[in-house]
């Protein structure tokens, strides 16, 4: 009896199935990432609406933010307490923005994904530009170095 061509055939079958295989895994492969993504996106969404829900149980945070916001209230211009308090705040959601950044520098989310989380008008308020040279230490040079690059009146003067 010639057994090559049952051979061959088995050998056809085999490499189907390996084909198979291969696919399905990939499919696998494949959710599981949009899982962890969707699982990335929505832990930072919660992080950030739990540090603005925070600031919405305090009035004098609110008043600051406030000012900071829309009336241009200047770093300089603050007293110690008020200006540590919104200091630690606004560091707070930059550093979420940091951990998110370095969430897309490995491949968990997507920069598009990024854009839509962050608030970059966040970058233009006068007291983060005048804090940011005392923030810069706290956060990872990478991400420093990106938010500097993007909005490079940050790094315009240091000795605010």
């Amino acid at each position: 009896m010639d057994w090559g061509p049952l051979a061959a055939g088995i050998e056809l079958v085999g490499t189907l199935a390996v084909i198979v295989s291969l696919v399905y895994l990939a499919r696998q492969l494949r959710q599981s990432n949009d899982l962890a993504r969707a699982q990335a996106l929505q832990l930072i969404s919660l992080e950030i609406a739990r540090v603005y829900s925070s600031w919405s149980h305090d009035d004098r945070a609110m008043e600051l933010l406030h000012s900071i916001m829309y009336d241009g209230a200047r770093r300089p211009e603050m007293a110690p307490g008020d200006k540590m308090k919104m200091s630690s705040n606004l560091l707070a959601v930059v550093r979420i923005y940091d951990a998110a950044y370095r969430s897309m520098k490995s491949g968990i989310i997507s920069e598009p994904d990024l854009e839509v989380m962050m608030l970059p008008t966040i970058f233009q308020i006068p007291f983060v530009v005048d804090s940011w040279p005392s923030w810069k230490p706290n956060l990872s040079k990478d991400f420093a170095s990106h938010m500097e690059t993007r909005f490079p009146h940050l790094a315009e003067d240091t000795a605010r």
